[in-house]
């Protein structure tokens, strides 16, 4: 995959960063997976000097507000698409969406702010982006919690992707996958394998629901 991120000129630094940091294919990777190797390309950009004038000024460019959604920052997410006059809205060459961000990681503060818009079409837009994949947010979302937000927001539960399948067919896939793989087991394994399948449960109740 190629991100819209790179048609934006920065230091040579950040092309090291930004080459080891694709928001759309981080989202594919299992959640601990991708927080390590997000948290190895952060502390490979510059020395401990470059990193604090980094804090302190932080580097604008076009893929910033998906890093910061990811990463749940909501200042820097408010920050980035006023200075790059970014819409809420806003999807890379993938059709992969802030919304979407914020649902693989499941940071409710984000999911809060970005379906806080008072303008209900820009709403409905977000709710309904669909990714090269057809992926939904849904499709994204990692946990119960993530899930229920969205549900309850208007997220269509019945929203097929690519390959056909509905975000609890997605996950029930996902699920099957996770549990035949033996290798690398720690807490962490468990902990993500807990959420996936209390995910999978949610997402099955809402087929029991009336119409």
């Amino acid at each position: 995959f190629c991100c819209a991120i790179h048609t934006f000129k920065r230091s040579y630094a950040q092309k090291d960063f930004l080459n080891m940091f694709n928001p759309t294919m981080m989202s594919k990777l299992p959640k601990q997976q991708a927080l390590k190797a997000f948290g190895t390309a952060a502390a490979q950009v510059g020395g401990p000097q470059q990193q604090q004038h980094q804090q302190q000024q932080p580097a604008m460019d076009s893929s910033t507000p998906w890093v910061a959604a990811a990463d749940g920052n909501l200042p820097l997410l408010q920050q980035s698409l006023q200075v790059l006059e970014l819409p809420i809205t806003a999807a890379d060459e993938n059709g992969y969406t802030l919304l979407h961000a914020a649902a693989s990681y499941s940071h409710a503060s984000i999911l809060t702010w970005l379906l806080a818009v008072d303008d209900s079409n820009r709403r409905t837009t977000l709710l309904q982006a669909v990714d090269s994949e057809g992926d939904s947010a849904l499709h994204y979302a990692s946990t119960r919690e993530a899930a229920e937000f969205l549900i309850r927001h208007g997220c269509d539960a019945a929203v097929h992707n690519a390959q056909g399948q509905t975000a609890l067919e997605s996950k029930q896939a996902e699920l099957q996958e996770t549990m035949q793989e033996d290798d690398d087991e720690d807490e962490d394994d468990d902990e993500d394998l807990g959420q996936l399948k209390r995910l999978v449960e949610y997402l099955q109740s809402l087929e029991n629901r009336p119409q």
